[in-house]
């Protein structure tokens, strides 16, 4: 499995779009946005492994947002 590795604190929203080189979400740091943090498109069935903090901030915000 390829994977992305998020091991610092990040401020920008992660897109999953290439399972080629996204299939897995490793966050083993700090991934602290306004609106969705983390958002995985319907073309394939996302691995997110959180062993850090995932925090989406504001009003109706999504932490983790996988479409199916």
């Amino acid at each position: 499995m390829s994977g992305l590795f998020q091991s610092s604190t990040y401020n920008n929203q992660i897109v999953l779009s290439n399972p080629a080189t996204q299939s897995v979400l490793t966050v083993t740091g700090v991934l602290i946005v306004p609106g969705i943090a983390v958002l995985g498109g319907p073309e394939f069935g996302w691995t997110v492994i959180n062993q850090g903090q995932i925090s989406a901030t504001g009003n109706g915000s999504i932490g983790v947002y996988l479409h199916s």
